[in-house]
């Protein structure tokens, strides 16, 4: 993946804003502020994306469903 376009103090700006008790972990890093949560359906991400733009927010899911 390519660098993102957002600055740090962009991406610290949208961490700090976060809801966190979604959150298991966040880190602005590469231009992109990384989130992992528990479970997303691509519920979170679009979102985050409506909110902020997309390709600044990357959400990880630990959980993935079942096959």
């Amino acid at each position: 993946m390519c660098a993102g376009a957002s600055d740090d103090a962009t991406l610290q700006a949208i961490q700090d804003g976060l809801n966190r008790p979604q959150m298991l972990t966040s880190m602005p890093m590469n231009g992109y502020l990384w989130v992992s949560v528990l479970y997303d359906d691509g519920t979170i991400q679009k979102f985050v994306d409506e909110q902020y733009g997309p390709d600044v927010v990357i959400v990880q899911s630990a959980l993935r469903p079942a096959s």
